[in-house]
């Protein structure tokens, strides 16, 4: 598997002559924000020339004289983690990405492959709309988003919207809102990446990229990923393969157009965790056998499939300065079955066609956003065991519009903004139809540009509900040469997402507060990294998490050997607080747990990064979903090469 795919690489390398430029151009980060929401400012940045920015005129002009352009974030008021801050991480997939923000939480089943479950301001995957550059990315009939098929190696930018924000975009109103910005590059001369890592019970990740100007006026852009995994527990091997190809036209410095299709295709087990039952019939002492991968499984056949095809064509327009304009055009078509051989069968799946309109002004002192979507659904969902039949075909369609009006005081030091959404819903079947609106306003205040402070609050009504949900959030940054400091708090009330699977209850995630915070501090060689969130008030009957969680690492980073070796090393201890019991699940409340992990990150040359990970180098025994134990102490290692450039 390995061999072919670096074969399939190096023949696509060799398929455009080298020139005879001896040093590797390329655009990277094509976002070039930074990681903090609070430390973005000025409000024209929005229409700054991204190629301009990080390559220069005299770059640009060496494709033919023409000047790219680029996809905007949904808004500069965001948070952003970007892919300078996550490639000196020890990731293995996407969900990874968010320990960089504070206020999230992962429900790991310990499991690589297992659809888990992000939660972030306390809502999980069936409360988030997730995008991937601006497209609704989702379920349509469950509303979840299993985060294995988001390649992370294609990640530029992950943008995480303010959560007074978060209803304004996409066809759902959704109390979290994320926006996967991929990587969007040109590289004068073909560019080709290689990423390997290998872990515990052969888990193994390959990754690889090619990028090339084909013609004058045309970019190539391809990112295939193969992950896998062998057994541990019974019923728990895992592999996925993931495609994504894009072609850019760079019509004129006014428009471009891209053309991309991605394929996903994964099989995992789900075993449904430790069965508990039988292990107690004969022993009283639950931990004898729990840890042990020979123990009593669930489900001994039951698999989990996932196949994607997804089709997309965008438009990107700059008819003058002040203006951007961003039309996408696409086609999804993604299909879930759940199999358990003999006992039952399920199966989602979704055919979607629709369009995405964004469109941003400028104006004096002001600045006016527009988002649009229009979708045609059509759902199926499927259902049999060995008593009943029952197939389930719906067609729907959805719109929705909002709009953002901004205007920035004093140089940009105060920046209000009001915002409202329609959105509406009709099921082509019945004839019934729903509509529902919201509207909130914030504002972003920019100190000395070391010190922000942002302020928001909205109301919406949830879709497919009768019932209002309302979010705020304040926060507050400083930022200085060796200390990072960032606070949010949020409150939400009310919360919940109608479900349109027969017979299942909707996801209520009630009414919360929180806060989250980020403390960094840098002396000498040394730099301090905390991470921690704390939840109170919780009225969540269905998803649980850590009222409090905490990660800080102690890390020894520096330039060795003449500026040839970026090193950073160190220690990380991560710390999960009790999780209530899950009463209407029947399981038990689960236990505070914590575990230390050593990691090293070198980066060579510019050209080659290796990582090497100790996990769990105390083999602390613990779980974060009743029963699914994590790894015990394990070695995870890679490698990242730039080759062939």
């Amino acid at each position: 598997m390995i061999k072919q795919v670096l074969l399939l690489f190096i023949c696509l390398s060799l398929t455009h002559p080298l020139t005879a430029q001896d040093t590797l151009n390329t655009i990277r980060d094509t976002t070039y924000i930074t990681g903090d929401s609070l430390l973005i400012s000025s409000y024209d940045s929005t229409f700054v020339d991204t190629t301009k920015s990080l390559m220069g005129e005299d770059v640009a002009a060496q494709v033919d004289t023409l000047t790219p352009l680029y996809q905007q974030p949904f808004t500069v008021n965001s948070s952003f983690i970007t892919r300078r801050e996550f490639l000196k991480t020890d990731y293995k997939y996407t969900p990874n990405l968010f320990d960089l923000f504070s206020l999230s939480f992962l429900n790991d089943h310990g499991l690589a492959g297992h659809p888990d479950e992000l939660f972030l301001y306390g809502v999980s995957n069936y409360g988030t709309s997730y995008f991937k550059d601006g497209i609704y990315d989702n379920d349509r009939l469950t509303g979840f988003l299993d985060l294995n098929t988001v390649q992370s190696e294609n990640i530029d930018s992950i943008e995480i919207v303010p959560s007074p924000r978060a209803f304004l975009y996409g066809p759902y109103n959704s109390a979290a809102a994320v926006n996967f910005i991929t990587k969007d590059e040109i590289s004068l001369v073909p560019y080709s990446r290689v990423k390997y890592y290998e872990g515990a019970y052969g888990e193994a990740m390959i990754d690889g990229i090619y990028n090339s100007v084909i013609f004058k006026k045309f970019v190539l852009a391809v990112d295939i990923t193969n992950r896998k995994k062998d057994r541990s527990y019974r019923n728990t091997d895992y592999g996925i393969w993931h495609v994504t190809a894009k072609l850019k036209y760079l019509l004129s410095n006014s428009v471009n157009l891209t053309g991309s299709y991605e394929h996903v295709n994964s099989n995992v087990g789900l075993n449904g965790g430790v069965n508990i039952d039988s292990i107690l019939a004969f022993t009283s002492d639950l931990n004898t056998f729990l840890y042990n991968n020979s123990a009593p499984v669930n489900y001994l056949q039951r698999r989990y499939e996932n196949e994607q095809h997804n089709f997309k064509l965008r438009l990107f327009g700059k008819l003058f300065n002040t203006s951007n304009s961003d039309i996408n055009v696409y086609h999804k078509i993604y299909q879930n079955e759940i199999i358990n051989p003999i006992v039952d069968y399920n199966l989602y799946r979704n055919e979607i066609s629709g369009a995405a309109v964004r469109q941003k002004l400028l104006v004096s002192f002001a600045e006016l956003s527009i988002n649009g979507n229009y979708e045609y659904s059509k759902l199926k969902y499927l259902k049999s065991d060995s008593l009943f039949f029952n197939e389930y075909d719906y067609k729907y369609n959805n719109y929705s519009a909002s709009g953002i009006v901004s205007a920035y005081f004093a140089d940009s030091l105060i920046t209000p903004s009001f915002f409202y959404k329609i959105s509406g819903e009709k099921e082509l079947n019945s004839g019934l139809s729903a509509s529902s609106h919201g509207s909130g306003l914030d504002v972003f205040i920019n100190l000395y540009d070391n010190f922000k402070l942002y302020f928001g609050y909205s109301i919406y009504e949830t879709n497919r509900t009768s019932g209002n949900s309302a979010s705020t959030e304040a926060g507050a940054s400083l930022n200085f040469e060796n200390l990072y400091l960032k606070l949010n708090l949020f409150s939400r009330k009310d919360f919940s997402v109608a479900s349109r699977i027969p017979n299942q209850p909707n996801f209520n995630f009630g009414s919360i507060n929180g806060a989250g915070l980020v403390l960094n501090y840098s002396f000498w060689n040394f730099n301090v990294q905390t991470q921690s969130s704390i939840y109170y008030n919780k009225e969540n009957l269905y998803y649980l998490y850590p009222q409090f969680q905490f990660s800080g690492g102690l890390y020894y980073t520096d330039k060795l050997f003449n500026d040839n070796l970026d090193l950073k090393t160190g220690l990380t201890f991560y710390y999960y607080g009790k999780k209530d019991a899950y009463t209407l699940l029947n399981l038990a409340a689960v236990a505070p747990s914590n575990r230390i992990d050593f990691m090293l990150v070198g980066e060579i040359q510019q050209s080659a990064t290796a990582y090497f990970t100790f996990e769990n180098i105390l083999n602390s025994e613990y779980y974060l979903i009743p029963y699914y134990p994590m790894l015990e102490r394990s070695i995870r290692f890679g490698v990242a090469w730039e080759f062939l450039n």
